[in-house]
């Protein structure tokens, strides 16, 4: 049996919903459980890790114990990996499966709770140090995860946190939050005292108050007195400075003619990419917003996507055409669709190979990248597609209609996933936060419905005063942004979907926005593009080392008695110790 066809059996036996009947699921799985490939142990190893279907779960579970073969070890290993299901974790365990490649045999036993027998093999830490290293921020929370439950002291010790240096390695914010009650649970202060000017100041905060509900003081008195500050500091700090966003003034891009239909940017933020109804597209520098450049790629410009290395710019037209550029110098311009149909979204995975369209006869059309090969269309909605988004892991795709439907697929194999329809309006705008667990589209309604990713269930609406044409999520997965039809950006907190500000700026629909690690960029029908910077979200969530004081100074130059204020003095304390 070929793979496509056990990712279909896979895809059946996963399935939840009216269509897939408990019947046919567990056929699925029956059928999946005669066939001993390493694709199908793979498969049943996923079925048991997504599968909300006991029938399912106890035929996986059946299938999967007493493997021989090593590579189907392996496959099995390798889904406990990507999922961190519990199920499939005790099953490893209980079946005593190690992986064959001894960095990889160190993270499963970890991932497994098999302690004693990962001290064993990794006693110095160094195996999974290096798997560490290289693991995306999913692979890293499940790990923070793990060691947090079982109050895994070594795996603090593996971060390798650098104190006598006065800074920390790059760490995620579920690795900061399993860090604080690891140390504090082990009794280890003088070390999350020390971590208190190395963090950024959201987590420095947390450890502030982590220290003094564990009634610990140091014993030199100028770092006893110290702690006291931060403490009485800390107090007026509120949970998280998203509640209290400072947005300065915006850099205002005017160089567009036209309405700005169109931003990308790279994941990492030195490049913005914006283009107008004309077919202008203008390369910037961020932060400063300096000009990077020039393309003309044609009229009737839509949407523009980029890939994660910077190199390759797709242009969609509203009149037909999907274009490929070479950046930085706009060579190229390979057309990669007919025109039989009108691109009205763009969207590239996260690993840059795939380059996916919505068009306006219900389709949704992928190509290879970079060479731009058709790899599949995806039917099923009955409106034009309007909007797209990714999850970071690159697993799952959402589209958008103008029929009131998000469908979700599966990536590459554009298996459909599911169909999420409680919109009154066209879905105008989608937006998945940084660690793939919830998705917020948008309708012409003026609503935001949030949604809890894989299942798909409704978690939460957030209201809008005006259409909404865009959405964007805060690098820390905190701020919703929402564009409006009448100039405004609204934010929202997330998850609660609570109402956190309003950016008045733009004279008309704000059509596109763009997040990059210190900005929101927003494009408008009044031609301009707004760089947005959030100096106090900013400056608390980089390492107090990397502060930018000078932006911190400005606050409080501004800010008046109050929350911001008290967490603008907190940053510049710890920034000062």
């Amino acid at each position: 049996m070929h793979d496509n066809e056990i990712e279909k059996l896979v895809g059946d036996a996963t399935a939840y919903g009216t269509v897939f009947t408990a019947r046919r699921r567990r056929r699925a799985a029956g059928r999946l459980a005669t066939l001993r490939t390493t694709a199908a142990i793979r498969g049943m190893a996923q079925a048991l890790a997504a599968g909300r279907d006991q029938g399912v779960v106890a035929i996986a579970q059946q299938a999967l114990t007493g493997l021989a073969e090593q590579d189907a070890v392996d496959a099995v290993c390798e889904v406990l990996i990507d999922t961190g299901d519990q199920r499939l974790a005790a099953l490893v365990a209980s079946a005593g499966y190690e992986h064959s490649e001894p960095a990889r045999r160190a993270l499963v036993l970890f991932l497994a709770g098999e302690f004693d027998r990962y001290a064993e093999l990794d006693a110095g830490g160094s195996l999974l140090r290096a798997v560490h290293a290289e693991a995306d921020g999913p692979l890293r929370a499940r790990l923070a995860d793990r060691a947090r439950e079982s109050a895994r002291v070594e795996w603090v010790d593996m971060l390798a946190m650098d104190g006598t240096a006065g800074r920390v390695r790059t760490v995620s914010d579920p690795e900061w939050a399993a860090v604080i009650d690891i140390l504090a649970a082990a009794g280890r202060w003088d070390e999350l005292w020390r971590l208190v000017s190395q963090a950024p100041p959201v987590w420095g905060v947390r450890m502030v108050h982590a220290l003094s509900a564990g009634g610990w003081r140091p014993e030199n008195d100028a770092e006893h007195r110290r702690l006291d500050e931060l403490a009485a500091l800390a107090q007026e700090c509120s949970a998280d400075p998203v509640s209290n966003l400072i947005v300065t003034d915006p850099v205002v891009l005017t160089a567009h003619r036209a309405w700005a239909t169109a931003l990308a940017v790279e994941p990492d933020g030195p490049l913005l990419v914006s283009g107008d109804y004309d077919g202008t597209v203008r390369l910037w520098h961020l932060p400063t917003g300096t000009p990077a450049g020039e393309l003309a790629v044609g009229r009737y410009l839509w949407c523009l996507a980029i890939t994660p290395d910077g190199r390759l710019l797709a242009s969609g037209e509203h009149r037909g055409a999907a274009r490929l550029w070479h950046l930085p110098a706009g060579e190229s311009g390979d057309t990669v669709t007919s025109p039989e149909f009108r691109v009205g979204c763009l969207a590239v995975s996260p690993d840059g190979r795939l380059l996916v369209a919505g068009a306006t006869d219900g389709t949704v059309r992928l190509w290879r990248l970079p060479s731009g090969e058709p790899a599949g269309v995806l039917t099923g909605h009955v409106g034009g597609v309007w909007c797209l988004a990714m999850t970071p892991d690159g697993r799952l795709l959402a589209s958008g209609d103008d029929h009131r439907t998000v469908r979700l697929w599966k990536l590459p194999s554009g298996e459909p996933a599911g169909v999420l329809s409680s919109h009154y309006g066209m879905v105008t705008a989608l937006a998945v936060t940084p660690d793939g667990k919830l998705l917020a589209s948008a309708d012409s309604g003026a609503a935001v419905r949030l949604w809890t990713l894989p299942s798909g269930e409704l978690s939460g609406v957030a209201l809008a005063h005006n259409t909404l044409w865009s959405l964007a999520v805060t690098p820390d997965g905190r701020l919703l942004a929402g564009g409006e039809d009448r100039g405004s950006v609204r934010l929202w907190h997330l998850p609660s979907g609570r109402a956190a500000g309003v950016l008045n700026g733009h004279r008309r629909a704000v059509r596109r926005l763009a997040m990059t690690p210190h900005q929101l960029a927003s494009a408008g029908s009044d031609g301009t593009v707004r760089l947005w910077p959030m100096a106090l979200i900013s400056a608390s969530r980089t390492p107090v080392a990397d502060v930018d004081l000078a932006a911190v100074e400005r606050i409080l130059d501004t800010a008046s008695d109050g929350p911001t204020r008290a967490w603008a003095l907190m940053i510049t304390a710890l920034a000062q110790r």
